[in-house]
C-alpha cells in the first residue's frame, strides 16, 4: 500500500457521517517542490475548520495538510504556483498559504455576511473573491493578503468569476438576477451589466481573452460574451439543468455536464456562436468533468442515490453509487466507465477470535483500504455474510470485526464497497450549498469533483460522502487508490478510529 501522510487537525470533526478509518503514518517526505501536485479541500461541517491536502502526483501520497476555516468551498492557485487562496464560506474568510509550507496559513477577514464561495485570478498580484452573501467582489492583494477598499458591488448572489488572461477584465456571474457584471481591472469598477439567461452558474474565459462563456442552468444555454464590447454574440443549447463546464484550452472547446439529461456536451468555441460537437450519454447524475491538459479525454464524474446498500433485506438505507465516464475527445465515444466503489471476489475466510479475515481478488474499483464499508454476500456460512467496516487490508486479504465468522476454505462470495448516507445523522454532503440554486450555507456545491494533473497522468476525484479522494491512472484508466481525507480528533459515539473529513473540491497545481 502506498504511504499516506496524515496531519490530524485540532478541533476538527466530520459532521455526523461516521466513516471509521485507519491510516498509516509515514516518515518525513522529500522536498515537494519538484513534484506535480493537486490540492484537495475537505469540509468539516459548520463548527470545525476544514483542511487542504497536497497530493503528490507521481507517488500518490499526501505530502502536506493545511488547516483552513469553516466551510471551505473553492480555491485558486496563483499562476506562478506560489500561493493558494481558499474561500471559507461559513466564517467569511480567505485562507492562504504557500503549498510547500502548509503549517503557515494566513487568514484574511471579509465583512460580516460575505459568505465567499468562489476565488479566481489570472495574475500574481491580486486575487478576486465572489461574496454570495453581500453581492460584492473582493480584491485581495497577494503582497499584503488584505482585501482592498472599496469592495466591488455587482449583481445579486455572485457565484462564479472569470478573469481574462490579459488581466484587463473580470466577469462576475450573478445567479440571483441572471446577469453578469463586467469589471474593468484598471480601476475595479463595473462597466457593464449583461443579461445572459436564467440562473447562470459558471463562467470561463477563452485563452485569447476575446470571449467569456457563461453557463445558464435555468435556460440550458451557454452564452458567448465579446469582451471588447461586453455584448452577447451568440449562444448554444446544452439542455436545461446543465450545471458545470470545463475549458479545454488545447482544443479550444468546452465540456458541459447536465445532471438532468445525464449528458456531457462538447462545444467548439473557436467561432461565434459556439457549436455542438457531440452530446454523449454518461452515468446518471454527472457532477463535474475534468479534461486532460493534453486534450485527449474528458472524465465525467457522476453519482446517484440508490437503496438499499446493506445486506439486510429489511434495510431501506440509501447509499451513493459513483462512477466516472471516460469520453474520447475524438468523436465523443465512451472509452470506458470506472466505478469508484470497489467490488471483490471472495475465495475464503479465516476466523481468529472476533475477527474474520477474507481472501479476495479485486474485480473493479480502487484498492481496498481500512475504513471502507463492505457488504459481503454469497458465502455458504451465513456468519461470514453481512455489512462490515474493514479494519485492515493487505495483499489479497482484508479483515473485519465479526464475532459470528466461520473458517471457510471452499466457499466463495462477493464483497461490494458501499458509501452509506445516514438518514438520521446526515452530513453536509447531501445538502446543496451556496452556488447551487436553492442551496444553503453549510451545504456543499459539489458532492463529487474532479481535476486532472498538469502532466495528464492522473485524475483525482473528491468524494464528499466517502470521506476520500479517488486517484485514477490515465494510462490505462485504472483507479489505483482511494485516499482517506485528513482525520479529526473526534471518534464515533460507539468508539473506533478518528473520522475523516469530507473532500469537496480539487485544484490542479503546475
Amino acid at each position: 500500500m502506498l504511504g499516506v501522510l496524515v496531519l490530524c487537525l485540532i478541533g476538527v470533526s466530520c459532521g455526523d457521517q461516521y466513516r471509521p478509518v485507519a491510516v498509516p503514518i509515514v516518515g518525513a517526505p522529500p522536498d515537494p517542490s519538484a513534484f506535480h501536485f493537486l490540492l484537495v479541500l475537505s469540509d468539516n461541517g459548520t463548527q470545525d475548520p476544514g483542511a487542504s491536502s497536497r497530493l503528490d502526483v507521481s507517488g500518490d501520497t499526501n505530502i502536506g495538510v493545511a488547516q483552513l476555516g469553516l466551510g471551505p468551498a473553492h480555491a485558486a492557485l496563483l499562476p506562478n504556483g506560489s500561493r493558494v487562496y481558499v474561500a471559507n464560506s461559513v466564517e467569511g474568510t480567505i485562507s492562504s498559504y504557500a503549498p510547500g509550507t502548509a503549517t503557515s496559513v494566513t487568514t484574511t477577514s471579509l465583512p460580516a455576511g460575505s459568505n465567499p464561495i468562489f476565488v479566481h485570478t489570472t495574475e500574481n498580484a491580486t486575487v478576486y473573491v465572489a461574496n454570495f452573501g453581500s453581492n460584492t467582489v473582493a480584491a485581495i492583494s497577494t503582497s499584503s493578503n488584505v482585501a482592498l477598499s472599496p469592495l466591488i458591488h455587482v449583481g445579486t448572489q455572485p457565484v462564479a468569476l472569470a478573469e481574462t488572461p490579459d488581466q484587463k477584465k473580470l466577469y462576475a456571474v450573478n445567479q440571483g438576477d441572471g446577469t453578469v457584471s463586467a469589471i474593468s481591472l484598471v480601476d475595479r469598477t463595473v462597466v457593464q451589466t449583461i443579461t445572459t439567461g436564467n440562473t447562470p452558474v459558471w463562467a470561463v474565459a477563452r485563452s485569447d481573452s476575446a470571449r467569456v462563456y457563461v453557463l445558464n442552468r435555468g435556460s440550458g444555454t451557454v452564452s458567448a460574451i465579446d469582451t471588447a464590447t461586453d455584448l452577447v454574440v451568440g449562444s448554444a443549447s446544452v439542455g436545461v439543468g446543465a450545471s458545470y463546464m470545463a475549458y479545454d484550452s488545447k482544443l479550444n472547446r468546452l465540456y458541459v455536464t447536465n445532471p438532468t439529461a445525464n449528458t456531457a456536451t462538447a462545444l467548439d468555441i473557436s467561432t461565434d456562436p459556439p457549436t455542438v460537437l457531440f452530446a454523449v450519454p454518461v452515468a446518471a447524475g454527472p457532477n463535474s468533468v475534468a479534461v486532460l491538459p493534453d486534450g485527449s479525454r474528458a472524465y465525467v464524474v457522476s453519482s446517484q442515490t440508490v437503496p438499499p446498500c446493506t445486506s439486510d433485506p429489511s434495510d431501506t438505507q440509501l447509499c451513493l453509487s459513483s462512477q466516472v465516464t471516460v469520453v474520447s475527445a475524438t468523436g465523443g465515444s465512451v472509452r470506458t466507465a470506472i466505478p469508484l466503489e470497489s467490488t471483490v471476489n471472495i475465495t475464503g475466510a479465516a476466523q481468529s477470535g472476533s475477527n474474520t479475515s477474507y481472501s479476495y481478488t479485486l474485480i473493479s474499483g480502487p484498492a481496498l483500504r481500512p475504513g471502507m464499508r463492505m457488504v459481503i454476500a454469497g458465502m455458504g456460512d451465513a456468519g461470514n455474510n453481512g455489512t462490515f467496516t474493514l479494519t485492515a487490508s493487505g495483499s489479497g486479504t482484508f479483515t473485519v470485526i465479526n464475532g459470528a465468522g466461520v473458517n471457510a476454505t471452499g466457499q466463495s462470495g462477493t464483497g461490494v464497497v458501499v458509501v452509506e448516507i445516514k438518514a438520521a445523522t446526515p452530513t453536509g454532503c447531501n445538502t446543496s450549498g451556496l452556488g447551487v440554486p436553492g442551496g444553503v450555507l453549510g451545504g456543499v456545491r459539489f458532492r463529487l469533483f474532479a481535476a486532472a494533473s498538469a502532466d495528464s497522468t492522473k485524475v483525482l476525484v473528491a468524494k464528499c460522502d466517502g470521506g476520500s479522494t479517488a486517484i485514477i491512472r490515465t494510462s490505462d484508466d485504472t483507479p489505483v487508490l482511494d485516499m482517506a481525507a485528513p482525520l479529526s480528533v473526534i471518534t464515533p459515539p460507539n468508539g473506533g478510529n478518528a473520522l475523516p473529513q469530507s473532500p469537496v473540491f480539487v485544484v490542479a497545481g503546475p
